[in-house]
């Protein structure tokens, strides 16, 4: 059994990051189980487009245990858009989306939670006030992993991280 603290996180979106590297060719491998009409091609040109935003602001995770198995990835972004997950207290807010989840779970892993986890450490990285996870509908029961998460629609879930927004933030959209 893998508990959720053995499991580390690798960017494959950093700038030093060629497609000849193998953690790209590992992800790949994980990628074409969910993909499988996928080829390496599209893979390097989905890894490309996921730099196109600015760097600090989006990127590709991928999670994996003390051996070097690759388990799950994710894209993510920051979005500073209207928010239904927040609606009552701001016309706007910073958060940090994470979607195009890959992941082969396995028994034991906790995986989803160290997904949910890594979005919460890069939402106070990038100074977001909360995560929204699409989850794929392989999820299923899942998500009894994410406690803190709130359910906002089929296979999105949210967390909001504080309840208040500093006041110099530029989170707030008039």
């Amino acid at each position: 059994m893998c508990a959720i603290s053995c499991l580390s996180a690798l960017r494959l979106t950093a700038p030093d990051i060629a497609p000849s590297d193998t953690t790209v060719r590992r992800a790949f491998a994980l990628v074409s189980l969910c993909h499988p009409f996928l080829g390496f091609e599209g893979w390097t040109r989905y890894l490309a487009r996921a730099q196109q935003l600015e760097r600090s602001q989006a990127g590709v995770v991928a999670i994996e245990d003390a051996r070097g198995y690759l388990h799950a990835l994710f894209r993510y972004f920051v979005q500073t858009e209207p928010s239904l997950a927040d609606s009552q207290q701001h016309s706007s807010i910073r958060m940090i989306r994470l979607h195009d989840l890959v992941f082969a779970e396995l028994p034991g892993t906790e995986l989803l939670a160290r997904i949910a986890a890594e979005g919460e450490a890069l939402a106070i990285s990038l100074s977001c006030r909360g995560v929204i996870i699409e989850l794929p509908a392989i999820a299923g029961n899942s998500t009894r992993a994410l406690n803190d998460f709130r359910q906002t629609s089929s296979g999105v879930v949210v967390k909001i991280l504080s309840d208040n927004c500093p006041p110099d933030s530029q989170d707030v959209v008039a």
